[in-house]
């Protein structure tokens, strides 16, 4: 009866022992709310036929524009503290943002440190020479 008991008590241990632990909980979603400190930016240039042109960096060094950003506006400003924009109001679905006045934005990445934003830009009408075009435009920042 014994060595039962013991056979019994050491199939439980083993049981127990070699189940694995919980997964851990995935972590938080970083927060888009905050400061952040424009880095550079990049234009994608596409013809009226949505054919890629060129792609051109922006002009601007690390640090020309600060973005913050509550839960209800964005706000832009020149690197010395100027006002750039007045606060815009915004919604957010998943990664996609809506600015009540117009216009959207889509995060492409967002981390504890990273932001960077894409803006679908608008076909330009033809003229003399020019069959249109469109400009989408990556941002990028840190903080």
């Amino acid at each position: 009866m014994f060595m039962r008991y013991m056979l019994l008590l050491s199939c439980a241990l083993l049981t127990v022992a070699c189940q694995k632990d919980p997964t851990p909980a995935p972590p938080a979603p970083a927060a888009l709310e905050g400061h952040w400190v424009w880095q550079h930016a990049t234009d994608t240039h596409y013809d009226a036929l949505d054919h890629f042109t060129k792609t051109q960096p922006q002009v601007g060094a690390p640090g020309d524009f600060l973005l913050d950003i509550t839960g209800r506006t964005f706000q832009y400003f020149r690197g010395n503290g100027a006002v750039e924009t007045s606060p815009m109001s915004y919604t957010r679905q998943n990664e996609l943002i809506r600015f009540d006045a117009h216009g959207q934005l889509t995060i492409k990445e967002l981390t504890a440190h990273t932001l960077v934003l894409y803006h679908l830009g608008e076909y330009t009408a033809p003229t003399a020479g020019n069959i249109g075009e469109r400009i989408d435009t990556d941002v990028y920042y840190s903080r």
